[in-house]
C-alpha cells in the first residue's frame, strides 16, 4: 500500500504501492528488454523515501487559493495541493505547507500560464543530504512594483521558517520571466545566508546553486562516484574526457587516477562552479583543461590513451556526438544514462558494444532508473 495520501492523484511517485523488491524486479525487466542484455548488477537506493536533495513545488491558484505542490497524474497543467510529500524531507514538507499558508495570508498574486500575469511560480528547494545544507528559492515573475518591499515580505516568511527551528543555509529570490512551465532563476537576489550550499560525494564539496544541475539523489551518486571509480582504476588510461561535464560529478573525484582530465560543458555556469569546485577542494588546476562548447562543436580527435565519459540530458547522445565517437581512436567508453530508452536507440548507432551493464535506482517509486556501462568498441577500423 502506498504510505502517501496523495498518490493515487500526484504525479510525483508511480510505484509507490509496490515493495521495494518488485519495483526493482520491474525495472530490471525493462531495461534488459530494452537493450537486449542482461543487468551485471543492481544499486538500489540506500533510502526509499526522503532521498530527493532538490523539489520544484509548483504554485496554482484553486477555487480562490493558493496551493503548493506537484502534478497531477496525466495531467501537466494541473496541480495537486500536497499537504505530505515523501520524496525529499520532513522539512521540506514543513517549508512548503508553510508557504502555502504564508502566501494565502498574504495575498500574494499567482502567475498564470496562460495569461502570462500575476507573481509567484515556483518554491525550489534544494539540500545537501551529507552537509545538512538547505536552500530556498522564491521564483517569481518580475511583475512587482517595489522590489525591497517584495524582499521585506520574503523575509517575513524566512522569520517564520527560522522559529519553526527549520534551518535555511541559502534564502533566494529567483526572477523567472520565461514564457515556458520552467523553475529557473534568470536574474537572483540573495536575501539571507550564503549564496550557495555544499554537497559532499565521496569526498569531494560541490557547491549547488540555484539553477545548476547536480544527481537528484546524493545517496546513490555517492554509490555511482565509487561504482565508476571501479571502473576506471581497472582501464589502463592516462586521460579522461568527460563530455557533458556540468559541474565535475564523474570527473573530479577521479583526479589523481588520470594525468589529464578534459570537461566539455556548454553551459558557462556550470563551467565555472566546475573551476570552483576545484578550488574549495584544494585541487591543482594544472592537470585540468575546461572547454565550454557544445559536444557536437569539438574539433580535436580523442586519443586511443584516453577513456571518454558520457553522461547526457534525457534524450541522449546526438547523432553528430555518435559519429564523433564512431570515428574516433578511443576503445573504451563509460556511458552513464537517466534514459534506458534514448541509451538502447543510442546503443545501436554506437560501434561499441557493452561490457558491464549496472541499474542503480536513482528515483525509487517512480518509472525512472540510472545506468552505468562500460561499452568496448567492436572494431576499431569500422564507423557509422
Amino acid at each position: 500500500m502506498p504510505i502517501c495520501k496523495h498518490f493515487q492523484q500526484c504525479g510525483g511517485c508511480q510505484l509507490q504501492h509496490l515493495a521495494y523488491s518488485k519495483q526493482l524486479e520491474i525495472k530490471k525487466k525493462i531495461v534488459e528488454y530494452l537493450v537486449k542484455r542482461k543487468i551485471d548488477k543492481i544499486i538500489p537506493s540506500p533510502k526509499i523515501f526522503y532521498y530527493r536533495n532538490k523539489m520544484d513545488y509548483s504554485i496554482d491558484q484553486e477555487n480562490g487559493k493558493i496551493i503548493v505542490g506537484l502534478r497531477e497524474k496525466g495531467k501537466w497543467w494541473k496541480v495537486v495541493d500536497l499537504e505530505e510529500c515523501y520524496l525529499m524531507s520532513k522539512e521540506a514538507n514543513q517549508i512548503k505547507n508553510l508557504f502555502r499558508e504564508f502566501a494565502n495570508r498574504k495575498k500574494l498574486s499567482v502567475y498564470d500560464k496562460n495569461s502570462h500575469k500575476g507573481l509567484l511560480r515556483y518554491l525550489v528547494i534544494r539540500e545537501g543530504k551529507f552537509t545538512n545544507q538547505r536552500m530556498v528559492v522564491i521564483n517569481t515573475s518580475s511583475q512587482f512594483s517595489n522590489k525591497e518591499d517584495l524582499h521585506s515580505i520574503f523575509l517575513e516568511f524566512f522569520d517564520i521558517l527560522k522559529s519553526n527551528s527549520i534551518k535555511i543555509t541559502s534564502f533566494l529570490h529567483g526572477i523567472n520571466d520565461s514564457l515556458s512551465d520552467i523553475s529557473l532563476s534568470f536574474q537572483t537576489f540573495l536575501l539571507k545566508g550564503n549564496r550557495m550550499i555544499v554537497e559532499n560525494l565521496n569526498g569531494i564539496n560541490f557547491l549547488i546553486n540555484e539553477n545548476s544541475f547536480f544527481q537528484t539523489n546524493s545517496y546513490t551518486a555517492n554509490l555511482m562516484i565509487k561504482e565508476v571509480e571501479k571502473i576506471v582504476k581497472n582501464l589502463d588510461k592516462k586521460i579522461l574526457i568527460d563530455l557533458f561535464a556540468g559541474t565535475g560529478t564523474f570527473s573530479i573525484p577521479f583526479y589523481k587516477i588520470f594525468e589529464k582530465i578534459i570537461a566539455i560543458e556548454a553551459w558557462k555556469e556550470n563551467t565555472k562552479l566546475y573551476i570552483q569546485n576545484l578550488k574549495i577542494n584544494g585541487i591543482s588546476l594544472k592537470k585540468f583543461e575546461i572547454i565550454e562548447k557544445k559536444v557536437e562543436e569539438i574539433k580535436f580527435n580523442f586519443d586511443k590513451n584516453s577513456l571518454v565519459i558520457v553522461d547526457p540530458p534525457r534524450q541522449g547522445l546526438s547523432s553528430k556526438t555518435i559519429k564523433l565517437l564512431n570515428k574516433s581512436e578511443i576503445d573504451t567508453l563509460i556511458y552513464i544514462s537517466c534514459n534506458p530508452l534514448s541509451f538502447s536507440k543510442n546503443l545501436s548507432k554506437l560501434n561499441f558494444k557493452i561490457q558491464k551493464l549496472i541499474l542503480v535506482d536513482q528515483f525509487p517509486n517512480t518509472w525512472h532508473v540510472e545506468l552505468i556501462s562500460l561499452l568496448k568498441k567492436i572494431n576499431l577500423t569500422k564507423t557509422k
